[in-house]
């Protein structure tokens, strides 16, 4: 079996148990290029937000581009709430507002907290 392990020059040593460990662990199938991965299409949840309202909203970014945000804002607030700041995860390979919009509605529907999910610059 092929070494999975990418290394850098600089970085920390791994320590000798965990290397073993990980070397016992199937190598992760490959789900296509990152070309590939970037066309994948993700369901954004088809109900209506119940308690908690979405917002689309674009802001200014870096050398002129744009990003294009969510908000999920709960209902009945007179008090000011938390906000958590979700970046999707996907190395700019996959993801955007749409994969995580489940997840994004129920951390503001159970939580009570504003939620700001950011799409990375196109």
């Amino acid at each position: 079996m092929s070494e999975s392990i990418i290394r850098e020059p600089g970085l920390a040593t791994i320590h000798p148990e965990w290397e073993a460990f990980e070397k016992q662990l199937p190598v992760p199938p490959l789900l296509g290029t990152p070309q590939q991965l970037r066309q994948l299409k993700f369901p954004k949840a088809n109900t209506p937000p119940v308690g908690f309202s979405i917002r689309e909203v674009e802001v200014p970014g870096y050398q002129g581009a744009t990003n294009q945000l969510r908000l999920y804002t709960p209902d009945d607030s007179s008090e000011p709430l938390p906000v958590i700041i979700y970046v999707h995860g996907g190395g700019w390979t996959m993801g955007d507002l749409d994969s995580e919009d489940k997840v994004c509605r129920t951390m503001c529907n159970s939580a009570g907290v504003i939620v700001i999910s950011v799409d990375y610059r196109k």
